[in-house]
């Protein structure tokens, strides 16, 4: 109001005082000081007219009109608060990857080269006798024919199997920011016009 009254006054130069002067208003949307803002003031003053109103209504009809006043002071809180949540969801996620190996070892994989180093393996081959091999090069004894000794060497004698499984873990961060304004604490007071019955 007195900005508007001078001109080139604007209103964040404008305080109001009490006779102790102590400010009684300040207009700066920096809600961060001790006081309350121009916004903040104003909204705690609707805040207190509407409760003031709700009792005045809810009397009228019983006391009759104009036989009642209300008047509400309201302690509200403008203190701003946040808050971060991170929330982990069943231990069986999804399968992001999945890698599965199997080794099977067979006794023709052990490297036999048929003889054991030493004075008689270096001794010169002896006469031209021809002797069935495997395809493996390892030599059958002689109570058993080749296809017999391939299937003895082919038969597993060792299994490994090696399973990898990667999980998408369900993961949910949630950050919130709480509403200010809310009421603490209400003081009413009612007066009552004596005469009515």
């Amino acid at each position: 109001l007195v900005a508007s009254s001078v001109a080139g006054m604007k209103p964040e130069n404008v305080s109001v005082i009490d006779q102790r002067g102590e400010l009684l208003s300040q207009n700066s949307d920096d809600a961060s000081g001790m006081g309350l803002t121009d916004k903040q003031f104003a909204y705690r003053q609707r805040v207190e007219r509407a409760y003031a109103r709700q009792i005045e209504a809810l009397l009228t009809p019983i006391v009759g009109a104009n036989q009642v006043r209300a008047q509400v002071s309201a302690n509200i809180d403008f203190s701003r608060q946040e808050g971060t949540s991170e929330t982990y969801g069943p231990k069986t996620g999804v399968v992001l990857s999945e890698q599965t190996n199997d080794t099977t070892r067979a006794l023709g994989d052990q490297g036999i080269n048929g003889g054991v180093p030493g004075a008689l393996s270096n001794q010169p081959p002896g006469g031209g006798t021809v002797t069935p091999q495997t395809s493996g090069g390892l030599q059958p004894p002689a109570n058993l024919d080749v296809q017999q000794y391939q299937q003895i060497i082919q038969t597993p004698i060792s299994t490994q199997k090696n399973e990898t499984r990667n999980y998408n873990v369900d993961k949910d961060i949630r950050h919130t920011q709480y509403a200010s304004g809310a009421v603490d604490k209400l003081n009413v007071a009612v007066l009552l016009d004596e005469k009515t019955p």
